[in-house]
């Protein structure tokens, strides 16, 4: 869906919830001008600065923050933010309003948010389409 919309190379990701940091790998692997993933869990930033250590990468950047904390006082805009937020976490469905209050997108940006089927966001400024692919949902945003 993205390789269509986005040059991956020229772009600059955010991470929410980054995990493993899957996604920011995925991105700085494809060429990604930068990505940068946030996560408030120790364990988890660490693999990941093990992995930019062993690989050499330079243009990847672990961020240890609450997500909502980072989006409010970030100066930092993205092509492409991708947020996949635990299921039962309540403050996902005010993620959209978070990002666009804070204008975390640049202009064509995208934003991803991986939720299940209880959040729905097809009533939310800037929605473009949902996703389904089994019991994970993906809504996606574009900022004209």
């Amino acid at each position: 869906m993205l390789s269509n919309r986005i040059d991956f190379e020229s772009c600059d990701v955010l991470d929410l919830f980054a995990g493993t940091g899957a996604i920011g790998l995925e991105f700085v692997s494809r060429g990604a001008r930068t990505a940068t993933s946030v996560d408030n869990q120790g364990l988890t930033l660490k693999f990941i600065h093990e992995i930019i250590a062993k690989l050499g990468i330079e243009n990847w950047n672990p961020v240890k923050s609450d997500a909502k904390l980072f989006c409010q006082k970030t100066n930092l805009k993205f092509d492409v933010i991708f947020a996949d937020p635990p299921f039962d976490d309540p403050a996902t469905s005010a993620l959209p309003a978070l990002i666009f209050e804070h204008n975390l997108l640049k202009n064509n940006g995208i934003l991803i948010i991986e939720h299940d089927k209880n959040n729905s966001f097809e009533n939310t400024t800037h929605f473009s389409q949902l996703r389904k692919y089994g019991g994970v949902h993906f809504s996606v945003f574009i900022l004209p």
